[in-house]
């Protein structure tokens, strides 16, 4: 959105740098209007370079001509631009959009609606994988089959015990760790807030879903390469949550070994979070 400087028109066309209406320079203003800026019809003055329009319709300066600057102020704006401004709109909410936001609790609840939903999404990946990996013979078959059976329970008995521990052990894990990140980073100068530090860590915590799926499809080819491939997501995981948090301004003199620590821990709860349910569950 710019305003000419001069008579104090509003125009909402990146490519024009004068107004058509009096040729006055137009400057950037940050701020939208309320009421979209009606369209510009008037072609007096050339929108490239100032210049007054001849009698014939071309400007002296440039070359431009008048019908064609009419065209092009009239010619509604593309889908795929308006796209792309709601697509940077929404990710402008996320806490991740530099050090203004560090300290202040978000505005906008779809990102621990996010945090939330992929809790349930890293639950079932890894509940497929704990089920897939029952049998490792002949996986890619028994898979199709529908045949694994453990101790003496169904597949289908089985896939929902497995789904309600890792549903647990991994929600425990999440905002557990989130809790561990929390407690020395709120002690820093750019305070976090908790909601913030979850969003952080389910953030962080993306390439392991990601990965998981690549190695559960790889694990009906060769079971080998689908346990190479869980470190691989856990590296990933580590880079990203360390950017993050520098990209959040908060704890910068944090060392990278603080966050590797963070995804340890994240694995140690889990571990004994699925300890523990294999007593209670059985």
């Amino acid at each position: 959105m710019k305003k000419c400087m001069r008579c104090g028109k509003t125009v909402n066309n990146a490519k024009i740098m004068f107004c058509p209406d009096c040729g006055g320079e137009l400057s950037v203003i940050n701020r939208a209007p309320s009421a979209p800026a009606a369209p510009i019809a008037t072609t007096d003055f050339c929108m490239y370079c100032g210049s007054r329009f001849n009698e014939f319709g071309v400007c002296p300066q440039c070359g431009n001509r008048a019908q064609d600057q009419s065209k092009t102020l009239n010619k509604p704006e593309p889908y795929g631009k308006k796209l792309m401004e709601c697509v940077k709109a929404f990710f402008s909410s996320s806490p991740f959009n530099g050090i203004e936001n560090a300290g202040r609790e978000t505005k906008s609840t779809i990102w621990p609606i996010c945090a939330g939903a992929f809790v349930l999404f890293l639950s079932l990946v890894v509940t497929v994988i704990n089920v897939s990996s029952a049998s490792p013979e002949d996986l890619g078959k028994e898979l199709l089959a529908g045949l694994i059976t453990t101790g003496g329970m169904s597949q289908e008995v089985y896939f929902f015990k497995t789904f309600i521990k890792v549903i647990i052990t991994t929600a425990a894990a999440f905002f557990v760790s989130s809790a561990l990140l929390w407690l020395p980073l709120n002690r820093s100068d750019k305070k976090l807030s908790y909601v913030q530090l979850m969003n952080v860590n389910a953030f962080a915590l993306l390439p392991v879903a990601l990965v998981s799926l690549v190695a559960l499809a790889a694990s009906l080819f060769s079971t080998d390469l689908a346990m190479c491939l869980i470190p691989v997501g856990a590296v990933l995981s580590g880079i990203l949550l360390y950017y993050a948090i520098q990209k959040l301004a908060a704890f910068k003199s944090s060392p990278f070994w603080y966050f590797a620590g963070a995804l340890a821990g994240n694995a140690v709860l889990c571990w004994l979070c699925s300890f523990v349910l294999d007593k209670v569950i059985v």
